[in-house]
């Protein structure tokens, strides 16, 4: 007779990740963004650069990264926190969310280019359904 032990640590890391879903943002959203970075600018050889303060810039995968880092973290600490104050914080934190997407596309229009302002709509998309997705996930 045989008998298989699992070890305590690797099946709670995702019970762990679930009571933090910040974490799981602050990862998933820039792995997304990389990727579709990735496919459109390294594949599909778009020329992603901006117009900053009459400098033209280009958007690095670093710069995708931090962006989508830091969107996810404050996402989710805003659900976490309007969780602590009212019973209705899911659909007022969506709908905050969906408003910080449609204010966040005033950025794409700095784009150089017309292939650049829809990666940068895309990327805005993606970094969002992640988020939002998460958000609609959290189980605190």
């Amino acid at each position: 007779m045989s008998t298989t032990l699992e070890s305590p640590s690797a099946t709670s890391l995702p019970r762990r990740l679930a009571r933090y879903p910040e974490l799981v943002a602050a990862v998933a959203a820039p792995i997304c963004a990389l990727v579709t970075w990735l496919l459109l600018i390294v594949v599909g050889g778009v020329d992603l650069t901006v117009q900053l303060g009459g400098a033209v810039t280009s958007v690095g995968w670093v710069a995708v990264a931090v962006t989508a880092c830091v969107a996810g973290l404050v996402g989710l600490l805003a659900l976490r926190l309007l969780r602590r104050i009212t019973r209705r914080a899911r659909g007022i934190w969506t709908a905050l969310a969906v408003l910080v997407l449609i204010g966040s596309m005033t950025g794409p229009l700095a784009a150089t280019n017309p292939a650049a302002l829809w990666t940068l709509v895309t990327l805005h998309g993606v970094v969002a359904a992640v988020v939002i997705a998460i958000g609609w996930r959290a189980r605190w």
